[in-house]
């Protein structure tokens, strides 16, 4: 609106310019509107990053990633979700968001959340079908979107794409939304401009009062009408230009700016922030408490000791386990034990190496297992067993 009342103003003065002064009055005009044209294409340059900022961010937000056993079976790999196809078997584990339409195949004590469709649904036990409970009417089914509360299994993917409950109901990219400071920064922006206003009404009459006197006691500047209307287009142009000078609206564009280029250089780092209020609240605080190691830790975890037949044997040497004195048996327990009580996966990386992949604490126990090795993805394998394609 401000601007629009300055291509008004502008507009005047280049009639009026031109008018009293010929082709040497058009100058102040045509400055007005490059200005207008600066102003616009540079805010708009601005907002087309900011937004193309946010929505790349929203877009890595999104991107996340999921155990399935594809090709080899029994062989688990970690895949994107958006590469997931119908007939996929995917791991289902505590935490981790559905990404398809699914109907479970194998699992135990699963809950899911599914408040997305409606707010009473925050525990929705999920069962698989089979023909001793039918007639209890088990809900095998999966939604996507929708994350798990506790339990694991296998669920094997119905439905992905636009046709899902994720396509259908997916949220849209909000690049219109506001944080706090945002707020606060157009609130101030508000008083700025009821302030400039006042004080550009208060100019304006006084410029006015003082033409108005010219007017009526000075005969020979009554009688020069190109002036006074050149004045009062001056008037008017200093009455708009005022407002603009006083109105920071760059101000909330910049700090949008900044926020967006900001999130993306912490991503570089490794930091994820998934919502745009996270930086503000972040310098609000004072105290940071952690876990009991009171550090902040990669979650790189190791075997150090354990304790086994009355004693507490450090593990020092990759191959520590087979170096000590324990029989078959206990060797034997030790290994399944590890296998059959955990949930993570051992995949095969990219340099062809078997890799353990999922809980940390599980990860630490398997690479436990791998340093003695002993061929914990052939006993993983034999957990996970042979699915039907």
């Amino acid at each position: 609106m401000v601007l629009g009342a300055l291509a008004v103003a502008a507009f005047v003065s280049l009639l009026t310019g031109t008018i009293t002064y010929g082709w040497d009055g058009i100058a102040e005009g045509f400055s007005i509107y490059a200005g207008i044209i600066l102003i616009v294409s540079f805010t708009a340059i601005n907002d087309y990053f900011k937004d193309k900022n946010l929505v790349k961010l929203a877009s890595d937000v999104k991107r996340d990633k999921i155990g399935v056993i594809r090709g080899k079976k029994g062989v688990t790999q970690t895949i994107s979700i958006y590469q997931l196809v119908v007939g996929d078997v995917i791991l289902i584990e505590p935490g981790c968001m559905v990404p398809a339409d699914c109907v479970l195949i194998d699992g135990e004590g699963i809950e899911t959340n599914e408040t997305r469709f409606s707010e009473d649904r925050t525990k929705v036990a999920k069962e698989t079908l089979t023909e001793y409970n039918k007639a209890r009417y088990p809900n095998p089914f999966l939604m996507a979107s929708t994350f798990v509360n506790v339990g694991s299994g296998r669920a094997v993917v119905c439905c992905v794409g636009k046709d899902s409950t994720r396509g259908s109901l997916d949220d849209k990219i909000d690049t219109d939304s506001k944080t706090k400071l945002q707020e606060r920064l157009d609130n101030l922006s508000t008083i700025c401009t009821k302030y400039a206003i006042i004080t550009s009404m208060i100019i304006a009459g006084a410029f006015l009062l003082n033409l108005t006197i010219k007017v009526i006691f000075d005969e020979v500047f009554r009688s020069n009408v190109d002036h006074i209307f050149d004045l009062l287009a001056r008037y008017f142009t200093m009455f708009i230009t005022v407002i603009i000078v006083a109105v920071p609206e760059g101000l909330p564009m910049a700090i949008s700016l900044s926020i967006a280029y900001s999130v993306q250089r912490m991503k570089k780092d490794g930091i994820l922030l998934k919502d745009l209020t996270a930086p503000e609240k972040m310098g609000q605080v004072d105290e940071i408490l952690v876990g009991k190691t009171g550090t902040l830790t990669t979650g790189d975890l190791k075997v150090t000791e354990f304790y086994v037949q009355g004693k507490t044997i450090k593990s020092k040497r990759p191959n520590t386990l087979f170096n000590i004195d324990l029989s078959e048996d206990v060797l034997s327990l030790i290994t399944n034990s590890i296998v059959n009580n955990c949930d993570a996966r051992i995949e095969m990386d990219h340099k062809a190496f078997y890799k353990p992949v999922g809980n940390n604490t599980d990860v630490a126990l398997l690479s436990f297992l791998q340093a003695a090795e002993i061929p914990a993805h052939d006993l993983i394998r034999e957990k996970v067993g042979n699915v039907a394609y």
